[in-house]
């Protein structure tokens, strides 16, 4: 890992750079430390933060109404944390997989992806969500990776089949 200070001068390395590769460096401390079970979950977290960043979020249906949204991955039995994403605005869904998907889809694809990276002969995984992440796109793109996915379906989802509506 590369450390930068941050008052480096005539370099064009952005704020989200100098975040990102430590974000790295956690998630793949939090990969060797443990190794999740077939169960796991993809939610997501807010950190309490009343600091000056521009990626801060405000929320006030939640407990934690200002804070740093986190995209999380964690075991379903023990609810250790093994990856995280944290939101930061657009350039979040910059560096996403697939653009062509729903957001959602693409920030559960791309931590499923990044554990499968790290941990080799990783396949066969439970995945839970809630209905935020629900779509039937995501069902099949999952299934590619053989992996399933139990989530809360709404009816009223407009991609979601006919034969599943029923």
């Amino acid at each position: 890992m590369r450390i930068i200070p941050l008052g480096a001068q005539g370099s064009n390395i952005t704020r989200l750079q100098r975040i990102t590769g430590f974000i790295d460096y956690i998630n793949s401390r939090l990969f060797d430390s443990f190794t999740p079970s077939q169960k796991i979950c993809v939610d997501e977290s807010v950190v309490k933060l009343k600091g000056r960043i521009l990626f801060i979020t405000y929320n006030p249906q939640k407990p934690t109404k200002w804070g740093i949204r986190i995209y999380i991955l964690a075991d379903f039995n023990t609810g250790y944390i093994c990856g995280i994403l944290p939101y930061y605005g657009s350039l979040t869904t910059e560096k996403l997989l697939r653009p062509n998907l729903l957001v959602s889809t693409r920030i559960s694809l791309h931590i499923y992806t990044t554990m499968l990276n790290k941990i080799p002969g990783a396949q066969e995984y439970d995945m839970f969500t809630d209905r935020y992440y629900t779509s039937y796109i995501l069902a099949n793109e999952l299934h590619k990776l053989k992996c399933l996915l139990t989530e809360i379906i709404l009816i009223n989802n407009k991609k979601l089949p006919d034969a599943i509506k029923k």
